[in-house]
C-alpha cells in the first residue's frame, strides 16, 4: 500500500506540471502567440520557481534556527528538500491551472481540442498519430467546463424534448465525379465526403418540379439540394389580409402549396424575407426582446431563436412537424470559438431534414439564399453542431472536438463541388509559406486571400488548384472565395494560420 501511495504521489507530481504546460502552450498556439512563451512559463513552474521558493524558505528557516538555538532545541523540518520541492511544484501548478481555467473557461477546451497537438504539427508517423488520438481524447476532460461556461441563451424550459425515434440518418448522394467535401476525423475511418452512390435514372424524381432545383448537387432523402436561389412564386401573391397574423400566413401556404417540400420552403421564404435580424439585441449589455413567435411576428425582427420559434409556430398551422433545435455554430467572424445558436428540423414524408432560416436571411447586402434549406447533414455538420448528437442525422456523429478540428467551410464548398485537400485542420502553424490544395472538378474560379484586408494570394481555376501563400508572421485569417458569374465573390471557407 505504501508503494502504491508513493507511485500515485509521483504520478500526480509529474502529471500536474505537464498538464499546466500543455494547457498553457495550447492556449498560446490557439491564439497565435509564440509557443516559446508557454515553454518559459513551464520552466518557471518547474523547476525555477519551486527551487527558488525552496531556497528562500530554507534561508529563512536557517536564520530562524540560529535565533531559536539561543533559547533551546532547534526545530526540525517535516519533509526532505526533494519532498518540499515536489509539494511546492504541485501547489504552483495547481494554482496556475486554476487561474488558466478561470481566466479562459471558454477557450480552454477549444485550445486543447484544436491545438493540443501543436508539437506534432506535420508529423504523420504511426506513433505521432497514436499520440494525437490520445491527446484529443484527453482534451475531452475539459469539455464539461466548456459546456458550463457556454450556456445557450436560446434554451427555454421544455425546449429539450426527447428525440423522436423516427430521426434517422438521411440518405445522401451526389452526381459529381469528385468528392464534394471532406471531414477530417482523427483516428476514424468515417465517411470523408466521397460520393456514397451514383444517381441513377431509375431513382424516383424529387418533388417539387426539377426546375426549382436547377443546379442541385445532392440528392437528400426525397428532395435535392440546393434549391434555386429564388423565393416561391406564391410569395408574390400573398396579400395584406393573408399576413394579418400567424394563422392566416400558415393557412395561405397550406392552401397555395399542397406539396409538402414546397410548403415548408414557403414558410422558410416568408420568414427570411419578412424578418430582419436584430443586431442590437446581441450587443453586449443589451436586453433581448421576447423571442416567442407572436412577438416576433409583430416586431418583424428577431435573433436566431425568434426565427426558429416562428418556423415551429407556422408549421403547427400548416400541419408540418417542425421542431426547435439548439447547439453550437462556427461563423466566419474570425473567432475560432463556436457560438450558441438555434435552428430547425422538419419532418416531410416520414423523413427529417435540417433548416436554418436565420442563416438564409438576406441581411445586409447579402442575397436571399437556400443554402440551409433541406441541407445535407454531412454538409451542415461543418458549421452546425446540435446539442443532441442524433440531430446530426449522421451514421457516425462528430464529437465536439472533431467538429472544432475540421476545416471551417460553408455550404458553398459542397455546392460548388470542392474538396479541401490541405490543410487538414481549422487552425495550423507553418514555418514558411502556406500551401493550400483543392480539388476543383468544375473548374470554378477561386480566389485566396489573407488578413482582414483580404490581401490577394492569387486566383485559380484549375481542377487541382494549388496556392503557395507567403503570410506575415503571427496569426492570419486565410479565406477562400468563389466568383459568382462576374457579380463578385462569395465566401466559401476559412483557415486560421500562424506563421512562425
Amino acid at each position: 500500500m505504501k508503494l502504491l501511495g508513493g507511485l500515485l504521489y509521483l504520478t500526480i507530481s509529474v502529471l500536474t506540471p505537464v498538464l499546466g504546460v500543455w494547457l498553457a502552450s495550447s492556449l498560446v498556439s490557439y491564439s497565435g502567440g509564440p509557443t516559446e512563451l508557454a515553454l518559459v512559463a513551464g520552466a518557471l513552474l518547474f523547476p525555477v520557481l519551486p527551487v527558488w521558493w525552496e531556497l528562500r524558505a530554507t534561508r529563512a528557516f536557517n536564520e530562524g534556527v540560529k535565533r531559536k538555538r539561543q533559547f533551546g532545541a532547534a526545530p526540525k523540518r517535516s519533509f526532505t528538500a526533494l519532498g518540499r520541492i515536489v509539494l511546492r511544484t504541485l501547489f504552483l501548478n495547481v494554482v496556475f491551472l486554476a487561474v488558466l481555467v478561470v481566466w479562459f473557461p471558454k477557450q480552454a477546451f477549444p485550445a486543447l481540442a484544436m491545438r493540443g497537438d501543436w508539437f506534432l504539427e506535420g508529423n504523420a508517423e504511426p506513433w505521432a498519430e497514436a499520440m494525437r488520438r490520445d491527446l484529443h481524447a484527453a482534451a475531452t476532460g475539459l469539455e464539461w467546463l466548456y459546456e458550463l461556461s457556454n450556456q445557450n441563451p436560446y434554451v427555454k424550459e421544455g425546449d429539450l424534448q426527447p428525440v423522436p425515434s423516427s430521426v434517422q440518418p438521411v440518405e445522401e448522394s451526389t452526381g459529381l465525379e469528385m468528392p464534394t467535401a471532406r471531414r477530417w476525423i482523427s483516428g476514424t475511418s468515417a465517411w470523408d465526403g466521397r460520393e456514397r452512390s451514383r444517381l441513377r435514372d431509375t431513382e424516383p424524381q424529387p418533388d417539387p418540379t426539377p426546375e426549382w432545383l436547377e443546379g442541385s448537387t445532392f440528392a437528400v432523402g426525397d428532395t435535392r439540394w440546393p434549391w434555386k436561389r429564388a423565393p416561391l412564386k406564391s410569395l408574390a401573391r400573398i396579400t395584406a389580409a393573408d399576413e394579418a397574423d400567424l394563422q392566416t400566413v400558415g393557412e395561405f401556404f397550406k392552401r397555395e402549396e399542397p406539396e409538402p417540400f414546397a410548403r415548408v420552403k414557403g414558410l422558410h421564404d416568408w420568414v427570411v424575407t419578412r424578418l430582419r435580424y436584430d443586431e442590437d439585441a446581441i450587443k453586449p449589455g443589451a436586453v433581448r426582446p421576447p423571442q416567442d413567435a407572436v412577438h416576433v411576428f409583430g416586431a418583424r425582427k428577431a435573433v436566431c431563436e425568434g426565427y426558429a420559434r416562428l418556423m415551429v409556430a407556422l408549421g403547427k398551422v400548416t400541419g408540418d412537424d417542425i421542431v426547435y433545435l439548439v447547439g453550437d455554430v462556427r461563423d466566419d467572424d474570425g473567432s475560432a470559438n463556436p457560438s450558441p445558436h438555434a435552428w430547425n428540423a422538419v419532418q416531410v414524408r416520414g423523413k427529417w431534414y435540417l433548416v436554418d432560416a436565420t442563416w438564409d436571411d438576406p441581411t445586409g447586402v447579402d442575397e436571399y439564399r437556400t443554402d440551409y434549406l433541406f441541407i445535407p447533414p454531412s454538409v451542415a455538420v461543418f458549421d452546425h453542431l446540435p446539442w443532441e448528437k442524433r440531430w446530426q442525422m449522421l451514421s457516425t456523429p462528430l464529437s465536439r472536438g472533431d467538429f472544432l478540428r475540421q476545416p471551417l467551410v460553408g455550404p458553398g464548398m459542397s455546392r460548388v463541388g470542392l474538396t479541401l485537400v490541405t490543410p487538414e485542420r481549422s487552425t495550423v502553424e507553418v514555418d514558411g509559406p502556406l500551401d493550400v490544395e483543392l480539388e476543383n472538378p468544375s473548374g470554378a474560379k477561386l480566389w485566396l486571400t489573407y488578413g482582414d484586408a483580404n490581401t490577394d494570394c492569387g486566383f485559380n481555376s484549375e481542377t487541382k488548384a494549388h496556392w503557395r501563400c507567403d503570410l506575415p508572421s503571427g496569426l492570419s485569417r486565410v479565406r477562400l472565395w468563389h466568383s459568382t458569374n462576374g457579380q463578385g465573390y462569395e465566401y466559401l471557407a476559412e483557415l486560421r494560420v500562424t506563421r512562425r
